[in-house]
């Protein structure tokens, strides 16, 4: 399957994730794509290039949605395509609403949202957590000298334990 990857931006900055999950994608130019992948997030400088948004015409959608919306708003229950309209004062950069018009004119094909809300919308379309693909990585090949030679990744938390846990 051919891939169309875009933002819809006239700048054409794309989410750092979201080419990290693209690389695996067989891309191609529009006229040769059987889907459009829009990886969107939210830019204060976005311009929605609607001369590209239009050559789109007639193709199906992949929708890679990392936008954030702050640290007290874990459960917003947004889709570009669906309801931006209805969230409009998280979005001080009115291009957005403009995409968010154009792509309800568009076949959605699925949907992966990062924080995706447990009660999200209903919509036409499967809609998907995005953490999964976000922490895939290749692993090198498993043998005694790549093991002992990788990175190693460290994660510090401190915190109360649980009374229980040294009974453990």
């Amino acid at each position: 399957m051919n891939f169309y990857c875009t933002s819809f931006s006239k700048d054409k900055v794309i989410a750092y994730d979201s080419t990290e999950i693209t690389k695996h994608f067989n891309k191609t130019s529009l006229v040769e794509a059987d889907l459009v992948c829009l990886e969107i997030t939210k830019q204060e400088y976005f311009t929605f290039d609607e001369v590209e948004f239009d050559s789109t015409e007639g193709k199906r959608f992949v929708v890679i949605d990392f936008t954030e919306y702050g640290h007290n708003n874990t459960d917003v229950n947004h889709f570009y395509g669906v309801n931006t309209s209805e969230h409009a004062e998280k979005f001080p950069n009115k291009e957005y609403l403009k995409l968010d018009e154009a792509l309800k004119k568009r076949e959605i094909k699925c949907y992966f949202k990062r924080e995706l809300p447990s009660n999200h919308a209903k919509t036409k379309f499967p809609i998907y957590p995005i953490e999964y693909p976000c922490l895939h990585r290749e692993e090198p090949e498993n043998n005694y000298e790549s093991f002992w030679g990788r990175s190693t990744d460290v994660f510090f938390n401190w915190g109360w334990s649980n009374p229980s846990r040294p009974k453990l």
